[in-house]
Protein backbone atom coordinates (compact mmCIF):
# COMPACT_ATOMS: atom_id res chain seq x y z
CA UNK A 1 0.00 0.00 0.00
CA UNK A 2 2.82 2.39 0.94
CA UNK A 3 4.72 1.60 -2.23
CA UNK A 4 1.60 2.26 -4.29
CA UNK A 5 1.15 5.68 -2.71
CA UNK A 6 4.80 6.51 -3.36
CA UNK A 7 4.43 5.47 -6.98
CA UNK A 8 1.38 7.68 -7.38
CA UNK A 9 3.20 10.63 -5.81
CA UNK A 10 6.15 10.14 -8.15
CA UNK A 11 3.88 9.88 -11.17
CA UNK A 12 2.03 13.06 -10.23
CA UNK A 13 5.31 14.87 -9.63
CA UNK A 14 6.43 13.84 -13.12
CA UNK A 15 3.23 15.43 -14.42
CA UNK A 16 4.10 18.61 -12.51
CA UNK A 17 7.59 18.78 -14.05
CA UNK A 18 6.16 18.34 -17.54
CA UNK A 19 3.33 20.83 -16.99
CA UNK A 20 5.24 23.83 -15.58
CA UNK A 21 8.46 25.69 -16.31
CA UNK A 22 9.99 27.25 -13.17
CA UNK A 23 10.93 30.88 -13.90
CA UNK A 24 12.49 32.01 -10.61
CA UNK A 25 12.20 32.47 -6.86
CA UNK A 26 10.13 35.45 -5.73
CA UNK A 27 9.81 34.96 -1.97
CA UNK A 28 10.71 32.93 1.11
CA UNK A 29 9.40 32.75 4.65
CA UNK A 30 8.85 30.53 7.68
CA UNK A 31 7.47 27.44 5.95
CA UNK A 32 8.75 27.37 2.39
CA UNK A 33 9.59 29.10 -0.85
CA UNK A 34 7.43 30.83 -3.47
CA UNK A 35 8.47 30.62 -7.11
CA UNK A 36 7.00 31.93 -10.31
CA UNK A 37 6.29 29.37 -13.03
CA UNK A 38 4.65 29.22 -16.43
CA UNK A 39 2.18 26.58 -17.58
CA UNK A 40 3.61 25.23 -20.81
CA UNK A 41 0.38 24.68 -22.74
CA UNK A 42 -1.48 27.89 -21.87
CA UNK A 43 1.55 30.12 -21.10
CA UNK A 44 -0.29 31.18 -17.94
CA UNK A 45 1.81 32.45 -15.02
CA UNK A 46 1.30 30.63 -11.73
CA UNK A 47 2.79 30.79 -8.23
CA UNK A 48 4.43 27.63 -6.88
CA UNK A 49 4.52 27.43 -3.06
CA UNK A 50 6.83 24.70 -1.75
CA UNK A 51 6.30 23.69 1.88
CA UNK A 52 8.92 21.72 3.77
CA UNK A 53 7.77 18.92 6.06
CA UNK A 54 8.01 19.87 9.72
CA UNK A 55 10.27 17.58 11.77
CA UNK A 56 9.56 17.19 15.49
CA UNK A 57 10.40 14.64 18.18
CA UNK A 58 7.08 12.92 17.48
CA UNK A 59 7.90 12.47 13.79
CA UNK A 60 7.54 14.46 10.63
CA UNK A 61 4.58 15.88 8.79
CA UNK A 62 2.97 18.86 7.16
CA UNK A 63 2.57 21.91 9.48
CA UNK A 64 -1.00 22.30 10.69
CA UNK A 65 -1.18 25.84 9.27
CA UNK A 66 -0.35 24.48 5.81
CA UNK A 67 -2.98 21.74 6.10
CA UNK A 68 -5.54 24.30 7.21
CA UNK A 69 -4.70 26.62 4.32
CA UNK A 70 -4.89 23.87 1.69
CA UNK A 71 -8.14 22.41 3.01
CA UNK A 72 -9.85 25.79 3.04
CA UNK A 73 -8.54 27.09 -0.28
CA UNK A 74 -9.55 23.92 -2.12
CA UNK A 75 -13.14 24.41 -0.94
CA UNK A 76 -13.47 28.18 -1.41
CA UNK A 77 -14.49 29.62 -4.76
CA UNK A 78 -14.72 33.39 -5.08
CA UNK A 79 -13.05 35.86 -7.41
CA UNK A 80 -11.56 37.78 -4.46
CA UNK A 81 -10.13 34.69 -2.73
CA UNK A 82 -6.86 33.06 -3.79
CA UNK A 83 -7.59 29.79 -5.57
CA UNK A 84 -5.49 26.63 -5.35
CA UNK A 85 -5.09 25.12 -8.81
CA UNK A 86 -3.37 21.88 -7.81
CA UNK A 87 -1.40 20.03 -5.12
CA UNK A 88 1.67 17.83 -5.63
CA UNK A 89 4.04 15.89 -3.36
CA UNK A 90 7.76 16.05 -4.06
CA UNK A 91 8.88 12.45 -3.37
CA UNK A 92 12.64 13.09 -3.01
CA UNK A 93 12.64 15.97 -0.53
CA UNK A 94 9.22 15.06 0.85
CA UNK A 95 7.87 18.55 0.38
CA UNK A 96 4.40 19.71 -0.54
CA UNK A 97 3.85 21.84 -3.64
CA UNK A 98 0.82 24.11 -4.01
CA UNK A 99 0.04 25.74 -7.35
CA UNK A 100 -1.90 29.04 -7.09
CA UNK A 101 -2.78 31.99 -9.28
CA UNK A 102 0.14 34.36 -9.77
CA UNK A 103 -0.16 37.96 -8.58
CA UNK A 104 2.74 40.37 -9.03
CA UNK A 105 1.62 42.79 -6.30
CA UNK A 106 0.39 42.87 -2.74
CA UNK A 107 -0.92 45.96 -0.94
CA UNK A 108 2.21 46.28 1.19
CA UNK A 109 4.42 46.43 -1.89
CA UNK A 110 1.97 48.76 -3.66
CA UNK A 111 2.02 51.24 -0.76
CA UNK A 112 5.81 51.01 -0.57
CA UNK A 113 6.07 52.01 -4.24
CA UNK A 114 3.90 55.08 -3.60
CA UNK A 115 5.69 56.10 -0.38
CA UNK A 116 9.03 56.06 -2.18
CA UNK A 117 7.57 57.80 -5.27
CA UNK A 118 9.06 55.06 -7.41
CA UNK A 119 9.41 55.72 -11.13
CA UNK A 120 7.25 53.31 -13.12
CA UNK A 121 5.87 53.03 -16.63
CA UNK A 122 3.21 55.63 -17.38
CA UNK A 123 0.82 55.31 -20.33
CA UNK A 124 -1.35 58.37 -20.99
CA UNK A 125 -3.78 56.45 -23.21
CA UNK A 126 -3.88 53.11 -25.07
CA UNK A 127 -1.36 53.12 -27.90
CA UNK A 128 0.56 56.10 -26.52
CA UNK A 129 4.31 56.02 -25.93
CA UNK A 130 5.43 54.60 -22.60
CA UNK A 131 7.38 56.96 -20.34
CA UNK A 132 8.80 56.73 -16.82
CA UNK A 133 7.02 58.82 -14.24
CA UNK A 134 7.06 59.11 -10.44
CA UNK A 135 4.14 57.60 -8.58
CA UNK A 136 2.14 60.01 -6.39
CA UNK A 137 2.66 59.60 -2.65
CA UNK A 138 -0.91 58.38 -2.16
CA UNK A 139 -3.46 56.33 -4.07
CA UNK A 140 -6.38 58.11 -5.67
CA UNK A 141 -9.87 57.78 -4.22
CA UNK A 142 -11.19 55.56 -7.02
CA UNK A 143 -8.44 52.97 -6.51
CA UNK A 144 -8.89 52.99 -2.72
CA UNK A 145 -12.65 52.53 -3.01
CA UNK A 146 -12.35 49.61 -5.46
CA UNK A 147 -9.66 47.90 -3.35
CA UNK A 148 -11.71 48.20 -0.15
CA UNK A 149 -14.90 47.06 -1.90
CA UNK A 150 -13.23 43.92 -3.26
CA UNK A 151 -11.69 43.09 0.14
CA UNK A 152 -15.12 43.39 1.78
CA UNK A 153 -16.69 41.21 -0.93
CA UNK A 154 -14.16 38.46 -0.28
CA UNK A 155 -14.59 38.85 3.48
CA UNK A 156 -18.38 38.67 3.24
CA UNK A 157 -18.01 35.40 1.33
CA UNK A 158 -15.68 33.97 4.01
CA UNK A 159 -17.91 34.98 6.92
CA UNK A 160 -21.03 33.68 5.14
CA UNK A 161 -19.23 30.33 4.96
CA UNK A 162 -18.30 30.41 8.68
CA UNK A 163 -14.62 31.18 8.17
CA UNK A 164 -12.54 33.77 10.05
CA UNK A 165 -9.28 34.72 8.32
CA UNK A 166 -7.47 35.96 11.47
CA UNK A 167 -4.46 37.46 9.68
CA UNK A 168 -5.63 40.20 7.35
CA UNK A 169 -2.89 42.72 6.58
CA UNK A 170 -1.59 44.45 3.42
CA UNK A 171 0.97 41.72 2.73
CA UNK A 172 -1.82 39.12 2.58
CA UNK A 173 -3.96 41.10 0.14
CA UNK A 174 -2.69 40.30 -3.36
CA UNK A 175 -3.41 42.29 -6.53
CA UNK A 176 -3.57 40.61 -9.93
CA UNK A 177 -2.39 43.23 -12.42
CA UNK A 178 -2.05 42.03 -16.02
CA UNK A 179 -2.85 43.48 -19.45
CA UNK A 180 -6.27 41.77 -19.37
CA UNK A 181 -7.07 41.95 -15.65
CA UNK A 182 -6.04 45.26 -14.14
CA UNK A 183 -6.36 45.08 -10.40
CA UNK A 184 -8.34 42.12 -9.06
CA UNK A 185 -7.95 41.68 -5.30
CA UNK A 186 -7.16 38.21 -3.90
CA UNK A 187 -7.26 37.52 -0.16
CA UNK A 188 -4.44 35.05 0.55
CA UNK A 189 -2.53 33.27 3.33
CA UNK A 190 -5.11 31.19 5.20
CA UNK A 191 -2.63 29.59 7.61
CA UNK A 192 -4.42 31.07 10.67
CA UNK A 193 -7.96 30.82 9.28
CA UNK A 194 -10.53 28.84 11.26
CA UNK A 195 -14.07 27.61 10.84
CA UNK A 196 -16.02 29.23 13.68
CA UNK A 197 -19.47 27.60 13.37
CA UNK A 198 -18.73 24.67 15.67
CA UNK A 199 -15.21 25.12 17.08
CA UNK A 200 -13.85 22.11 18.95
CA UNK A 201 -12.22 24.44 21.45
CA UNK A 202 -12.15 28.13 22.27
CA UNK A 203 -10.59 30.15 19.46
CA UNK A 204 -8.57 32.03 22.07
CA UNK A 205 -6.69 28.81 22.90
CA UNK A 206 -4.90 29.07 19.55
CA UNK A 207 -2.62 31.74 20.99
CA UNK A 208 -1.79 35.06 19.36
CA UNK A 209 -3.54 35.69 16.05
CA UNK A 210 -3.55 38.69 13.72
CA UNK A 211 -0.33 40.64 13.12
CA UNK A 212 0.13 43.10 15.99
CA UNK A 213 -0.67 46.37 14.12
CA UNK A 214 -3.98 44.91 12.89
CA UNK A 215 -4.99 43.11 16.10
CA UNK A 216 -8.34 44.29 17.55
CA UNK A 217 -8.72 45.56 21.13
CA UNK A 218 -10.83 42.59 22.31
CA UNK A 219 -7.93 40.21 21.57
CA UNK A 220 -5.37 42.62 23.06
CA UNK A 221 -7.48 42.61 26.24
CA UNK A 222 -7.37 38.82 26.41
CA UNK A 223 -10.78 37.78 25.08
CA UNK A 224 -11.03 33.99 24.77
CA UNK A 225 -14.05 34.17 22.50
CA UNK A 226 -14.12 36.31 19.39
CA UNK A 227 -16.09 36.66 16.20
CA UNK A 228 -15.60 37.64 12.52
CA UNK A 229 -15.49 41.22 13.83
CA UNK A 230 -11.73 40.76 14.29
CA UNK A 231 -11.37 40.64 10.49
CA UNK A 232 -13.46 43.79 10.12
CA UNK A 233 -11.15 45.68 12.49
CA UNK A 234 -8.17 44.68 10.35
CA UNK A 235 -9.98 45.96 7.24
CA UNK A 236 -10.46 49.32 8.99
CA UNK A 237 -6.71 49.50 9.65
CA UNK A 238 -5.99 48.63 6.00
CA UNK A 239 -8.53 51.23 4.79
CA UNK A 240 -6.73 54.06 6.57
CA UNK A 241 -3.34 52.72 5.46
CA UNK A 242 -4.51 52.93 1.85
CA UNK A 243 -5.38 56.58 2.49
CA UNK A 244 -2.22 57.66 4.33
CA UNK A 245 0.25 55.04 2.99
CA UNK A 246 1.38 54.21 6.55
CA UNK A 247 0.06 51.97 9.36
CA UNK A 248 -2.53 53.54 11.67
CA UNK A 249 -1.69 51.73 14.93
CA UNK A 250 2.08 51.31 14.77
CA UNK A 251 2.75 49.94 18.25
CA UNK A 252 5.68 47.97 19.66
CA UNK A 253 5.24 44.27 20.25
CA UNK A 254 6.02 42.89 23.72
CA UNK A 255 7.92 39.59 23.70
CA UNK A 256 8.53 37.21 26.61
CA UNK A 257 10.34 33.86 26.51
CA UNK A 258 8.08 32.29 29.14
CA UNK A 259 4.81 33.67 27.74
CA UNK A 260 3.75 33.04 24.15
CA UNK A 261 0.92 35.59 24.35
CA UNK A 262 1.88 38.45 26.72
CA UNK A 263 -0.24 41.52 27.37
CA UNK A 264 0.47 43.98 24.55
CA UNK A 265 0.15 47.16 26.57
CA UNK A 266 1.98 49.43 24.11
CA UNK A 267 -0.18 48.39 21.15
CA UNK A 268 -3.37 48.90 23.18
CA UNK A 269 -2.18 52.29 24.41
CA UNK A 270 -1.40 53.29 20.80
CA UNK A 271 -5.02 52.52 19.88
CA UNK A 272 -6.37 54.44 22.90
CA UNK A 273 -4.31 57.53 22.00
CA UNK A 274 -5.92 57.66 18.54
CA UNK A 275 -9.48 56.41 19.13
CA UNK A 276 -9.75 57.61 22.73
CA UNK A 277 -10.14 55.49 25.88
CA UNK A 278 -13.30 53.35 25.57
CA UNK A 279 -16.12 53.96 28.06
CA UNK A 280 -18.31 51.33 29.71
CA UNK A 281 -21.35 52.83 28.00
CA UNK A 282 -19.78 52.42 24.57
CA UNK A 283 -18.44 48.93 25.39
CA UNK A 284 -20.52 47.30 28.17
CA UNK A 285 -18.56 44.02 28.30
CA UNK A 286 -15.17 45.76 28.54
CA UNK A 287 -14.85 45.23 32.31
CA UNK A 288 -15.19 41.46 31.92
CA UNK A 289 -12.13 41.05 29.70
CA UNK A 290 -9.14 39.33 31.39
CA UNK A 291 -6.61 42.14 30.91
CA UNK A 292 -8.97 45.03 31.68
CA UNK A 293 -7.73 45.47 35.28
CA UNK A 294 -4.25 46.31 33.99
CA UNK A 295 -5.70 49.34 32.18
CA UNK A 296 -7.94 50.77 34.93
CA UNK A 297 -5.32 53.26 36.13
CA UNK A 298 -4.15 54.31 32.68
CA UNK A 299 -4.29 57.90 31.54
CA UNK A 300 -7.58 58.78 29.82
CA UNK A 301 -7.27 59.83 26.17
CA UNK A 302 -9.65 61.84 23.99
CA UNK A 303 -10.46 60.56 20.47
CA UNK A 304 -8.44 62.17 17.66
CA UNK A 305 -8.85 59.85 14.68
CA UNK A 306 -9.34 62.81 12.33
CA UNK A 307 -5.71 63.85 12.97
CA UNK A 308 -4.44 60.49 11.73
CA UNK A 309 -6.31 60.33 8.47
CA UNK A 310 -6.81 62.56 5.44
CA UNK A 311 -10.57 62.12 5.37
CA UNK A 312 -13.11 64.87 5.96
CA UNK A 313 -14.74 64.14 9.37
CA UNK A 314 -18.15 64.88 7.83
CA UNK A 315 -17.70 62.56 4.82
CA UNK A 316 -19.18 59.06 4.34
CA UNK A 317 -15.60 57.81 4.01
CA UNK A 318 -14.80 58.87 7.59
CA UNK A 319 -18.08 57.44 8.88
CA UNK A 320 -17.28 54.04 7.38
CA UNK A 321 -13.78 54.14 8.87
CA UNK A 322 -15.20 54.81 12.35
CA UNK A 323 -17.71 51.97 12.00
CA UNK A 324 -14.97 49.55 10.94
CA UNK A 325 -12.92 50.61 14.00
CA UNK A 326 -15.74 50.43 16.54
CA UNK A 327 -14.43 49.27 19.95
CA UNK A 328 -17.32 46.96 20.84
CA UNK A 329 -17.19 43.95 18.46
CA UNK A 330 -20.96 43.53 18.86
CA UNK A 331 -21.49 47.05 17.48
CA UNK A 332 -18.78 46.89 14.83
CA UNK A 333 -20.16 46.96 11.29
CA UNK A 334 -20.13 43.62 9.42
CA UNK A 335 -18.62 43.07 5.98
CA UNK A 336 -22.10 42.68 4.50
CA UNK A 337 -23.34 45.90 6.09
CA UNK A 338 -20.20 47.76 5.00
CA UNK A 339 -20.85 46.87 1.34
CA UNK A 340 -24.20 48.71 1.62
CA UNK A 341 -22.65 51.84 3.16
CA UNK A 342 -23.30 55.15 1.33
CA UNK A 343 -19.56 55.46 0.68
CA UNK A 344 -19.83 52.87 -2.10
CA UNK A 345 -22.89 54.44 -3.75
CA UNK A 346 -21.15 57.76 -4.46
CA UNK A 347 -19.02 58.54 -7.50
CA UNK A 348 -16.60 57.18 -8.40
CA UNK A 349 -18.32 53.81 -8.11
CA UNK A 350 -16.18 50.80 -7.18
CA UNK A 351 -15.15 48.31 -9.85
CA UNK A 352 -13.93 44.71 -9.96
CA UNK A 353 -10.63 45.97 -11.42
CA UNK A 354 -9.17 48.70 -9.24
CA UNK A 355 -6.57 49.78 -11.87
CA UNK A 356 -9.06 49.83 -14.75
CA UNK A 357 -8.50 53.53 -15.53
CA UNK A 358 -5.08 53.68 -13.90
CA UNK A 359 -2.32 55.05 -16.13
CA UNK A 360 0.58 53.63 -14.12
CA UNK A 361 1.93 50.14 -14.72
CA UNK A 362 3.55 48.62 -11.64
CA UNK A 363 6.77 46.55 -11.91
CA UNK A 364 6.79 42.78 -11.60
CA UNK A 365 8.54 40.70 -8.94
CA UNK A 366 12.32 40.77 -8.98
CA UNK A 367 13.74 37.27 -8.82
CA UNK A 368 15.82 36.41 -5.76
CA UNK A 369 19.08 34.48 -5.91
CA UNK A 370 18.67 30.82 -5.08
CA UNK A 371 21.33 28.31 -4.13
CA UNK A 372 21.03 24.77 -5.52
CA UNK A 373 18.79 22.84 -3.18
CA UNK A 374 20.34 20.50 -0.66
CA UNK A 375 19.21 16.91 -0.33
CA UNK A 376 19.60 14.32 2.38
CA UNK A 377 20.30 10.65 1.79
CA UNK A 378 19.19 7.83 4.10
CA UNK A 379 21.93 5.28 4.85
CA UNK A 380 21.68 1.75 3.49
CA UNK A 381 23.16 -1.14 5.45
CA UNK A 382 23.97 -4.72 4.39
CA UNK A 383 21.28 -7.14 5.54
CA UNK A 384 23.52 -9.13 7.91
CA UNK A 385 24.77 -5.96 9.62
CA UNK A 386 21.35 -4.40 9.84
CA UNK A 387 19.95 -7.43 11.67
CA UNK A 388 22.54 -6.98 14.45
CA UNK A 389 21.97 -3.25 14.85
CA UNK A 390 19.80 -1.54 17.42
CA UNK A 391 17.25 0.26 15.26
CA UNK A 392 17.37 4.04 15.92
CA UNK A 393 14.50 6.50 15.56
CA UNK A 394 13.89 7.33 11.85
CA UNK A 395 14.94 10.95 12.49
CA UNK A 396 18.34 9.77 13.82
CA UNK A 397 19.06 7.90 10.57
CA UNK A 398 19.19 11.13 8.55
CA UNK A 399 22.63 11.80 7.07
CA UNK A 400 24.35 15.17 6.72
CA UNK A 401 23.00 17.11 3.77
CA UNK A 402 25.01 17.11 0.54
CA UNK A 403 24.99 19.89 -2.01
CA UNK A 404 24.46 18.95 -5.68
CA UNK A 405 27.20 20.04 -8.06
CA UNK A 406 25.37 20.06 -11.38
CA UNK A 407 22.10 19.48 -13.21
CA UNK A 408 22.60 17.83 -16.58
CA UNK A 409 20.02 17.65 -19.33
CA UNK A 410 17.85 20.57 -18.20
CA UNK A 411 16.93 23.48 -20.49
CA UNK A 412 19.27 26.45 -20.01
CA UNK A 413 20.98 24.55 -17.19
CA UNK A 414 18.06 25.42 -14.86
CA UNK A 415 17.44 22.85 -12.10
CA UNK A 416 13.96 21.50 -11.57
CA UNK A 417 12.61 21.50 -8.02
CA UNK A 418 14.10 18.63 -6.02
CA UNK A 419 16.28 17.14 -8.78
CA UNK A 420 19.47 15.35 -7.63
CA UNK A 421 22.23 14.60 -10.15
CA UNK A 422 22.46 10.83 -10.71
CA UNK A 423 26.28 10.82 -10.59
CA UNK A 424 26.28 12.43 -7.16
CA UNK A 425 23.67 10.00 -5.85
CA UNK A 426 25.82 7.02 -6.91
CA UNK A 427 29.00 8.46 -5.39
CA UNK A 428 27.30 9.30 -2.09
CA UNK A 429 25.68 5.87 -1.84
CA UNK A 430 29.04 4.17 -2.49
CA UNK A 431 30.77 6.23 0.21
CA UNK A 432 28.09 5.40 2.77
CA UNK A 433 28.30 1.66 2.07
CA UNK A 434 32.10 1.67 2.46
CA UNK A 435 31.99 3.30 5.89
CA UNK A 436 31.93 1.10 9.04
CA UNK A 437 28.48 1.17 10.58
CA UNK A 438 29.52 2.65 13.95
CA UNK A 439 31.37 5.49 12.20
CA UNK A 440 28.29 6.77 10.47
CA UNK A 441 27.27 10.16 11.86
CA UNK A 442 24.08 10.32 13.83
CA UNK A 443 22.14 13.48 13.12
CA UNK A 444 19.27 14.94 15.06
CA UNK A 445 17.39 17.75 13.27
CA UNK A 446 17.03 20.84 15.39
CA UNK A 447 13.63 22.25 16.14
CA UNK A 448 12.31 24.69 13.54
CA UNK A 449 13.17 28.30 14.29
CA UNK A 450 10.39 30.24 15.91
CA UNK A 451 8.60 32.58 13.59
CA UNK A 452 9.62 36.16 14.16
CA UNK A 453 6.79 38.49 14.96
CA UNK A 454 8.64 41.75 15.33
CA UNK A 455 7.75 45.09 13.91
CA UNK A 456 8.70 44.11 10.40
CA UNK A 457 5.74 42.49 8.70
CA UNK A 458 6.21 39.01 7.40
CA UNK A 459 6.03 37.88 3.72
CA UNK A 460 3.26 35.73 2.24
CA UNK A 461 5.13 32.48 2.20
CA UNK A 462 7.85 30.70 4.17
CA UNK A 463 10.53 28.07 4.39
CA UNK A 464 10.55 25.48 7.13
CA UNK A 465 13.98 24.11 6.42
CA UNK A 466 16.13 23.69 9.52
CA UNK A 467 19.73 22.90 10.37
CA UNK A 468 21.03 19.71 11.96
CA UNK A 469 23.67 18.92 14.55
CA UNK A 470 25.57 15.83 15.69
CA UNK A 471 24.21 13.94 18.65
CA UNK A 472 26.43 14.14 21.74
CA UNK A 473 27.75 10.86 23.00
Amino acid sequence: MTQTLRDKSSQRYDVFLKKYDIVGKIGEGAYGIVRRASERTTKTDVAIKTFKLKITREGEGIPVTVCREINLLRELDHENIMKVRDIYLQPIEKSLIMVCNYCKLDLEKLLKYHRSEKKVIYIEKPGAQQVLKKLPKSLDRAVIKSVLWQILRGLEYLHANWIIHRDLKPANILVNDTDTERGTIKIADFGLARVFKDPLRRLGDDGAVVTIWYRPPEILLGSKHYTPAIDVWAVGCIFNELITAKPLFEGKEVKMDHNQNPFQNHQLETIYKILGTPSHDAWPTLKHLPEYKQTENWERFAPQLERHTRLDPTSPDFDLLKRLLEYDPMKRITAKQALSHPFFSQDPLPTTQCFLNHKFKYPDHQFQSEQPQQHSQLPSYPAQQASNMRQPHPQMMQQPQMQPNGYAGQPNGRPQIGQVPLQQQAMAQQQLQQQPIMQQPIVVPSAPAKKSSGKKRSSTAGDGSGTSRKKKK
